[in-house]
């Protein structure tokens, strides 16, 4: 069997910019990815007379990947994975901020008819598990299962829950504090693992003061006799589903 694939580009791995000078764009993302000029893969997107915006990868991360699956099919098609992500859950070209909460890492992306810029905080649900185990004196899957269960929402638990996210949470609220004051974004879309949290949505809309869903990745392929993925791990998905509809289209 011929198999195709569609591979997303880590958001750790890549570096995004809008409207950036091409010398000015390889020194700002050789310094962000730590590359040399030679190892730097850079495509960039002319959307119209001015506006275009560039993507720079890093070739020894990614060419072992390519290697590996071009032995077992072909990879037609890569793709940033917050533009997957947003190919799933978004249709809008109003301004807004999209925002990735994954494992380890959370990818925040400026999108306003397509992507103009996104950045990677080291922030993920993990880092939230492990420090409410320790506050709590829980094991981890303790603490998971607590995390899921309750997050944000009114119980005897959200308390403490939101006292341990006041201290692990704080670089992630800083930096969409000054992102959302920068750019001043119409609204919030949340995806991956993290947008699975009880109440978070809501947590953070009082926080920021604009509004803030949770994007639903099932929307684009509805129209296929598929059945949806429960609402609780959905948004995790949201990239892959994309790649997926990228590799139909």
């Amino acid at each position: 069997i011929d198999r195709e694939f569609v591979v997303s580009l880590p958001s750790r791995h890549t570096y995004i910019q809008h409207n950036v000078p091409s010398d000015m764009f390889v020194q700002q993302a050789n310094k962000k990815l730590g590359t040399t000029i030679e190892d730097l893969l850079i495509n960039t997107h002319k959307y119209n007379e001015s506006n275009s915006v560039s993507i720079a990868t890093a070739q020894n991360i990614f060419q072992p990947h390519f290697d590996t699956l071009n032995a077992h099919g072909l990879v037609i098609q890569t793709d940033h994975e917050i533009t997957a992500a947003i190919r799933s859950i978004n249709t809008a070209s109003r301004q807004t901020l999209f925002v990735g909460l994954g494992a380890y890492s959370t990818t925040i992306g400026i999108y306003n008819s397509y992507l103009i810029s996104a950045e990677n905080v080291e922030f993920g649900t993990h880092h939230f598990i492990d420090n409410l185990s320790q506050v709590l004196n829980l094991t981890f899957d303790q603490a998971k299962e607590l995390l899921f269960n309750f997050g944000f929402l009114p119980s005897s638990v959200r308390i403490k829950i939101i006292e341990v996210s006041k201290d692990i949470m704080a670089e992630f609220i800083k930096t969409l504090h000054h992102i959302i004051d920068y750019v001043n974004p119409d609204n919030i879309i949340l995806y991956g693992g993290g947008a699975s949290i009880p109440g978070i949505a809501d947590y953070l809309q009082i926080e920021f003061k604009i509004p803030v869903t949770v994007g639903n990745p099932w929307q684009r392929i509805g129209k296929y006799p598929l059945k949806p993925l429960p609402r609780k791990v959905a948004p995790m998905f949201a990239t892959a589903i994309g790649l997926a509809i990228l590799g139909l289209e």
